[in-house]
């Protein structure tokens, strides 16, 4: 999750791109490019994996 909201960060923070990002966070243009449109589409809540949403549910 941590990398994740890095990942958010440094977009909407300091405005930097997906192929910026990876470099940093060592993760695929692809992984952060699903992180990025899953905040953009679900906020916070889209960070969480499924398998964290059903805890945080119970």
């Amino acid at each position: 999750m941590c990398t994740r909201v890095q990942m958010i960060l440094l977009n909407v923070e300091q405005g930097l791109k997906a192929t910026q990002i990876t470099q940093l966070v060592r993760e695929s243009e692809r992984t952060v490019q699903r992180w990025l449109s899953r905040y953009q589409a679900e906020g916070m809540p889209g960070l969480y994996d499924a398998s964290e949403v059903a805890i945080l549910v119970k």
